[in-house]
């Protein structure tokens, strides 16, 4: 009797999926996209934390979604400039992820609040100016680590590190 070793069958799935990420045409659809799944994300936590009581426990779960939100997307920008090695959409990817998701987050606010007559205000060119100037700092890094990372250089991956944890310091700093 033989046995049969199933993992050196290619896997389908991931290498399409592998090569559909690095196509080009499709790094719109992943700079868009990924935004709106971390915005839906924030918005879930938010609504969690605000319907819930959890007295003591709270703060520690407010402070653990905060950092999981504030992480979880670098991990995904460097995860994604990782595996393409595309250095301009990693890096516009970098320059508008932040800006983006709080862009989406707020017209999903609105929306689940149904404060639709103030989504006029979320298209007003000044009110998108103002969320980008806000992020413009962290976007510059987000996108060096994007830019950064495609290397696949311990030094360079290293370099990108040392900014996250720089960028992260910043941020919580602001938060007082």
């Amino acid at each position: 009797m033989k046995l049969n070793v199933y993992s050196e069958k290619e896997s389908g799935i991931l290498d399409k999926l592998g090569e559909t990420i690095k196509n080009p045409k499709y790094s719109i659809f992943v700079i868009l996209i990924t935004p709106l799944i971390f915005a839906l994300a924030w918005n879930l936590f938010s609504y969690i934390l605000h319907s819930t009581s959890f007295g003591d426990f709270g703060f520690l779960l407010t402070i653990m979604l905060m950092f999981i939100a504030l992480i979880s997307p670098v991990v995904v920008l460097a995860c994604y400039a990782y595996f393409t090695e595309n250095k301009l959409s990693s890096a516009i990817m970098g320059l508008l992820l932040f800006p983006l998701a709080f862009f989406y987050a707020e017209i999903i606010t609105k929306m689940v609040n149904f404060q639709f007559q103030l989504l006029v205000h979320t298209f007003d060119l000044l009110h998108m100016y103002s969320l980008f100037e806000d992020f413009w700092k962290f976007s510059l890094i987000h996108a060096l680590i994007g830019i950064l990372v495609t290397f696949r250089k311990p030094f360079y991956l290293a370099i990108a590190l040392i900014l996250l944890i720089l960028q992260f310091v910043v941020f919580v700093s602001y938060l007082d």
